[in-house]
């Protein structure tokens, strides 16, 4: 009778570890997730604060400086789109850096150098 109770115990036991450890990984993605949305209020925050001000900024009354406010529109707007272009340039080339090696191996195997 006392060796069936230690089974049973040993069961349950090893039941309620791997339900804890199920329990710990889905914490982590959570956390994980959390993290993520944390960065992109942050974000949205900094973007928010961008736009009070120019929204905050008196409205052009001539023709000279709503075209003055149009050609700085452009430029914000090219070097945002500059910024993007670099950023996913470099991502590329990181891609490249880490799998082109990969590829390079696999296409051009070391015995047929």
């Amino acid at each position: 009778m006392q060796l069936s109770f230690y089974i049973y115990l040993q069961d349950k036991w090893s039941s309620l570890v791997s339900r804890l450890e199920g329990r710990g990984q889905q914490l982590e993605s959570l956390l994980s997730r959390w993290n993520k949305q944390e960065s992109g209020i942050e974000a949205l925050l900094t973007w928010l604060k961008e736009v009070r001000i120019h929204v905050q900024q008196d409205l052009p009354e001539s023709f000279d400086q709503l075209q003055a406010a149009y050609i700085q529109c452009e430029v914000r707007t090219y070097k945002s789109l500059h910024e993007l272009c670099r950023l996913k340039a470099q991502k590329n080339s990181e891609w490249l850096r880490f799998n082109g090696a990969w590829n390079f191996i696999y296409f051009f195997p070391i015995h047929s150098l």
